[in-house]
């Protein structure tokens, strides 16, 4: 006579399975609020680089008596050529790496009126234009200055040409082509940091 065995099939129950998602959700959930983290932190170093240049200005102003970089015999108030730190104990970055994101940033003039406008260039270092990745700190730096993004309007401009301001040897412009912050087609921002443009 032959007894029964008690003979158990090898696999997972649906406990254990149910287990194993929970915990790979767990995992992804965490790795992508890590990547906002991430971007959220380089969004605010983005915003503090324009911020410091901005302030470097001022302060320049403050114990010169106009902006660096306003070479003239007798100062008007714009910024016509690189500015000299010289003497300067935190001179202001003007490179900014954001893993693998690299900026250039120039001060200039912008003078189509005769009202010159003094502004702060951005620039991606490759040369083209920002990235869809790279939209999210054009954005915060408008929102942080004028309270909204659009590019379009306020202190922070978006320009759809690409401007060198070393090209000339001068730093004044006389136009840019300002257009709304978009993927592969805004290859500039500007920061007009001591008066509104119309």
């Amino acid at each position: 006579m032959q007894m029964p065995t008690n003979r158990k099939d090898s696999g997972f129950t649906l406990i254990e399975m149910a287990i194993v998602l929970v915990i790979i959700g767990l995992i992804i959930g965490a790795v992508l609020k890590g990547q906002d983290l991430i971007q959220n932190a380089r969004a605010k170093k983005f915003v503090n680089f324009a911020r410091a240049a901005e302030i470097a200005q001022w302060t320049y102003l403050d114990r010169k008596g106009h902006f660096n970089g306003d070479n003239d015999t007798v100062p008007d108030g714009a910024i016509e050529s690189a500015p000299d730190w010289t003497g300067f104990t935190n001179e202001p970055a003007d490179t900014l790496n954001l893993g693998s994101f690299n900026y250039d940033l120039a001060y200039g003039c912008y003078n189509s009126s005769g009202i010159p406008r003094n502004f702060i260039l951005i620039n991606p270092t490759s040369g083209s234009a920002f990235g869809e990745d790279e939209l999210v700190f054009l954005e915060s730096l408008d929102t942080a200055i004028d309270g909204v993004s659009n590019g379009t309007g306020g202190s922070v401009r978006g320009s759809d040409t690409a401007i060198d301001l070393t090209a000339s040897g001068s730093h004044v412009i006389s136009t840019f082509t300002n257009g709304t912050y978009s993927a592969g087609k805004t290859n500039a921002i500007l920061y007009f940091f001591d008066r509104k443009i119309d």
